[in-house]
């Protein structure tokens, strides 16, 4: 939808999805409405133009055209506002998700009117060498308010009359103080990343300034470098800023202590092999990704990053660790050609082999997933997270098994362990094994999320399903862990759900395996709820057990063999706690009798010595 002249908008424009809009005169919604959608305007008059918002709300809003002025008459709404080396008047000031500033064809000004105010979220202010953004306001020695609420980035600005005291500090570099500015520090220690000598992080000569960074330097990577950095010695720094607006990828080979913030933004890639410690927050925003390097025979990479305050992720963002576990043929439950590879559950079997290993924690997973039969087959990646605060998750992580083609059993899923305060979001969280296209799959890995205070995982999805093989020979689910604030330690829920991909019952019957072949920890589950769910979900037994409360539901299987589970619990139907005594569906258990009840019951005692 173009207008060439004047828009005079007094009825209605409905954008449905992402359709652009360009205004090349002046534009008025006085009177009208606009459903913004996920659309673009663009305000590309190449003469001087004029936005009056009446208050309607954009999606995205681009004044465009270099070094020409246009004014906003009032308060500027928008999920992005992008301005492209244009003279922009703000008179109202702007409420925006994101704002980026460009002076990439020349010096430009941003006009702020007197006592008004900006609410920003993230704020990227681009200028370049010689081509310096001037913030002022209206009416010189009047202030205009500033409250950046999350990420402040500016760089070549000159700036005067602001008060950003509501929000972020501000740190600015290679900039200057035009005066009477409250929350701006122009005099911080900001070391931009170059790389001209190596890839060594600690090296002075690879930084702008040429100094080497410590506990008091905000440190930034933002592309445009001979040499992608690597911390290979232990490190600290104060905060950490990665791809602000150009691809940029930070490897972490050593400790590394981040004193404040760590930023991993829209054009930013973090390799954590080793363990991060950050003091403030942790937020990725736009395209951001988080992984680690691939494993080959031994688990030597795992992203495991405690945070002292909150962690963000956005909706476009990602922890990504898929296929990055053990190589084809490596790692305990390692696959055969006729067995794909096991975890947290078995891989799925076509013809009896010598047995592969179920492995790890159920309750604190942090192994990666074992490989396949052959190469490109490899397994999941490990996700540690430790959140003292809020954790808000609207993203993705992931730490999916390969999958195999055609001769090749699939990998395991491996493992994502979140420990916070409290969960927000609606991620989906999986670890699952790696499909065939005509073998059987990889088993699926382990989750657990655990709650220090809050009670609720809001929309956040958790999946650990096993691989979909060739001939229905399907890896079997791995195990999810939940506990609540409220719940002690250890007395969570352990969930074995199949989700809907159970393994073929005509095969050799894939299974879950409690507790784990190898590597499992004694007696972790005794006071945990165990909860078998879903048609076809198969739990085996290979040794006494203690669980903390037990449901198992129609149309599952928890084989105990000639061994014992113990629940902690009074007995109760299978399927319903709230209904003492013996009954249910009991026949989803091989032997009902090796179940023995030994929590507390009701009624009188009668003790015969």
């Amino acid at each position: 939808f173009t207008v060439n002249g004047t828009a005079d908008i007094n009825g209605g424009i409905i954008a449905q999805t992402t359709e652009t809009l360009t205004f090349n005169g002046d534009a008025d919604f006085t009177g009208g409405s606009f459903n913004r959608a996920t659309s673009t305007v663009y305000l590309a008059d190449t003469d001087a133009q004029s936005l009056t918002s009446a208050g309607i709300s954009f999606y995205t809003l681009i004044p465009s055209n270099s070094g020409r002025t246009v004014t906003c008459t009032d308060v500027v709404t928008a999920e992005m506002l992008r301005n492209e080396s244009v003279n922009l008047t703000l008179s109202g000031g702007t409420t925006s998700t994101t704002m980026r500033v460009y002076s990439g064809e020349g010096a430009i000004a941003l006009t702020f009117g007197a006592g008004s105010a900006s609410q920003i979220q993230d704020m990227f202010l681009m200028g370049e060498s010689g081509k310096v953004i001037t913030l002022v306001s209206s009416t010189p020695t009047t202030q205009w308010d500033l409250d950046v609420d999350r990420i402040a980035y500016a760089k070549y600005v000159n700036v005067t009359d602001s008060d950003a005291s509501a929000g972020e500090t501000i740190y600015p570099y290679s900039s200057t103080d035009g005066g009477n500015n409250l929350n701006w520090d122009f005099g911080a220690t900001v070391l931009v990343w170059d790389g001209s000598t190596d890839a060594d992080f600690d090296d002075a000569s690879n930084w702008t300034p040429a100094t080497a960074p410590d506990g008091s330097a905000r440190c930034v990577i933002d592309g445009n470098y001979a040499n992608a950095p690597v911390v290979s010695v232990a490190q600290a720094v104060l905060e950490l800023s990665i791809g602000c607006d150009q691809t940029s990828v930070l490897t972490v080979d050593a400790e590394l202590n981040v004193g404040e913030d760590l930023n991993i933004l829209g054009f930013g890639t973090l390799v954590a092999n080793k363990p991060i410690t950050v003091s403030n927050h942790v937020t990725l925003i736009g395209s951001a990704m988080l992984t680690h390097a691939k494993n080959t025979t031994t688990e030597a990479n795992k992203i495991d990053l405690a945070v002292g305050g909150d962690f963000h992720l956005d909706p476009n963002a990602g922890i990504d660790v898929d296929e990055l576990g053990y190589n084809a043929g490596s790692g305990p439950g390692y696959g055969l050609y006729g067995r794909g590879a096991s975890h947290g559950g078995e891989g799925g079997w076509s013809e009896q082999t010598d047995t592969r290993n179920t492995y790890g924690s159920v309750i604190a997973p942090t192994n990666i997933g074992s490989g396949g039969s052959h190469a490109g087959t490899d397994g999941g990646g490990a996700i540690k997270l430790a959140v003292t605060g809020q954790t808000r998750l609207y993203g993705y992580l992931s730490a999916n098994g390969e999958f195999a083609g055609s001769y090749k059993s699939g990998s395991a899923g491996g493992s994502i362990f979140l420990t916070t305060s409290t969960l927000v979001g609606d991620a989906a969280l999986e670890a699952e094994g790696g499909g065939s296209s005509a073998y059987p799959a990889g088993g699926g890995g382990r989750i657990a999320v655990i709650l220090t205070a809050g009670t609720s995982f809001d929309q956040v999805t958790l999946k650990v399903r096993g691989g979909i093989g060739g001939s229905s020979f399907n890896g079997a689910p791995g195990t999810i862990y939940k506990q609540t604030g409220n719940q002690a330690a250890g007395a969570g829920t352990v969930i074995v759900d199949c989700q809907g991909r159970a393994p073929d019952s005509t095969s050799l019957d894939a299974a879950t395996i409690l507790l784990p072949d190898t590597g499992y920890v004694p007696d972790e589950l005794k006071d945990a709820m165990l909860v078998v769910t879903n048609a076809g979900t198969h739990v085996r037994v290979w040794t006494n057990v203690t669980v903390g409360d037990l449901l198992v539901f129609e149309n599952t299987k928890v084989a105990l063999g000639d061994h014992v589970m113990f629940v902690d619990s009074r007995e109760h139907f299978l399927d319903d706690i709230s209904q003492p005594d013996a009954g249910g569906p009991t026949n989803a258990v091989d032997d009902y009798s090796n179940i023995i009840w030994i929590g507390t019951a009701t009624g009188s005692l009668l003790l015969f010595q």
